[in-house]
Formats: C-alpha cells, sequence, structure tokens
C-alpha cells in the first residue's frame, strides 16, 4: 500500500511538472500540494507496531516505510521551496535509516535542505557542499552510481552557489 501512494504522490508531482518538460531541478520544478497531502494518508500506520508477518523475504520493514516516507516527504518539500520542514523530513529520514543506500540518499537530502536554507540566509554553503561530496564518495564505494552521480552534480551546483539542484528521486 505504501508503495502505491508514494508512486501517485510521485505522479501527481510529474502532472504538475508536465513530465519535467522543463528539466528536473530544484530551480524549475514546481512543488505539488497534493504529492504531500496522498503521503499524509500513510502516517497513521507509521506509529503501528509491526504484524511480524512478511509476504516476502524482502517484505519492506517499518523503519525502511518510515525513512521512505520522511525522504520523499522532504523531498515533496524542497520542491515547494519549503526548506525547513524538508530539513525536518530529511533529518528523520536519517535516524530511521537502516541501509547505507537509504542513509546516503536521507544525508544528501538533509544537506540540500541546509544548503538552501544558507543560501537564502546568505550564509555560508561550503559545509552543505563537503557533506554532499562525502555522501558522492561513500556512494561510489558501494557501487550506487546514481547515488553518486546526483551528489556530484549538487557539490558542484553548491561549489558555484547555484539551485539547479537534483533531488535523490527518480522523476
Amino acid at each position: 500500500m505504501a508503495a502505491l501512494l508514494m508512486a501517485e504522490a510521485f505522479i501527481a508531482l510529474s502532472r504538475r511538472n508536465e513530465d519535467y518538460a522543463r528539466g528536473r531541478t530544484l530551480d524549475v520544478i514546481e512543488g505539488e500540494p497534493q504529492a504531500l497531502e496522498i503521503l499524509q494518508e500513510l502516517e497513521p500506520f507509521m506509529g503501528v507496531p509491526s504484524s511480524g508477518i512478511s509476504v516476502t523475504p524482502k517484505s519492506p520493514s517499518p523503519a525502511l516505510i518510515r525513512r521512505f516516507l520522511s525522504e520523499k516527504r522532504g523531498s515533496f518539500q524542497l520542491a515547494m521551496h519549503d526548506w525547513s520542514s524538508a530539513e525536518e523530513s530529511f533529518a528523520r529520514a536519517v535516524d530511521a535509516a537502516e541501509g547505507v543506500r537509504g542513509e546516503l540518499k536521507a544525508r544528501g537530502g538533509l544537506a540540500l535542505a541546509r544548503y538552501m536554507i544558507a543560501l537564502d540566509d546568505g550564509s555560508p554553503t561550503t559545509a552543505f557542499a563537503e557533506e554532499t561530496r562525502a555522501v558522492r564518495r561513500r556512494a561510489e564505494e558501494i557501487d550506487e552510481a546514481d547515488v553518486a552521480g546526483i551528489a556530484e552534480h549538487n557539490a558542484r551546483v553548491m561549489d558555484g552557489a547555484g539551485r539547479d539542484l537534483l533531488l535523490y528521486e527518480i522523476l
């Protein structure tokens, strides 16, 4: 159920952006409030203990669903330019991460949110570019090429104080 609702939320974002005709970076993506509303439907299930029933050996754990939900919410909040809320969501995703890939995506998202807050405040952003490079290096070590590629792009953009950043999502 969680995967279906998350897919619906991304479909709503895609529709809002005409299948990303203007691009897939934060400077051109328009946020979609409906995407957040769809994810909100999962919230009541996040505090419920696991039944212990696993449909398959790869059934997602409650912690994985919590990380997914927090991470996706953070991505939608970034698209809506709600940097502070995105920071909170990605911090929760980092806390809920069980695997290295999920942790890296959450850390990358957290760095994006904090970078945008600092950029808007006129504060230093170097630390966020460095964190993004650390995400890239670790992603390369574990052969997560998509995460590494996004992080490499984002670090370059951050070095130039730009806004054409990529979400750690497949759009």
